[in-house]
């Protein structure tokens, strides 16, 4: 694996807070992952991720992820968790209109020390973390 130690959480937050986060959205859609839909299906597949399950989805982003598997796979309950304010506040937003804040609660801290506990969740997520 190749480690830039020269870039850091800082650096992450600041791409997702200003416009090349935005831009990333724009050109991919929520879903800012290698493959959209069709990888996070493939990933659930193989996975099994089924009905009635929890899950935490960390480096969350917008929630997009946990979104997909609340309608897709009928997953009952979703925590995500990311470090960059913005995108959890957008994340937030998008839930709500769409009905699913029941389901998907964000916590906004860097996954390293999450402060969730460690039997919150059947499964954990994330796609290009």
């Amino acid at each position: 694996m190749k480690i830039l130690e020269t870039i850091g959480l800082k650096d992450v937050q600041n791409v997702y807070s200003g416009p090349e986060g935005d831009l990333w959205e724009l050109i991919m859609g929520q879903q800012i992952h290698i493959g959209g839909f069709a990888s996070s299906t493939d990933l659930a597949e193989k996975a099994g991720i089924g009905s009635d399950t929890k899950g935490v989805d960390f480096c969350c982003c917008n929630g997009a992820g946990m979104r997909f598997l609340v309608r897709f796979r009928n997953v009952a309950k979703m925590t995500g968790v990311d470090a960059t304010k913005k995108v959890i506040e957008l994340g937030k937003k998008r839930c709500q209109q769409e009905g699913l804040s029941n389901k998907i609660s964000f916590v906004l801290a860097d996954v390293t020390d999450s402060g969730l506990d460690d039997e919150c969740a059947d499964f954990v997520w994330s796609e290009d973390a």
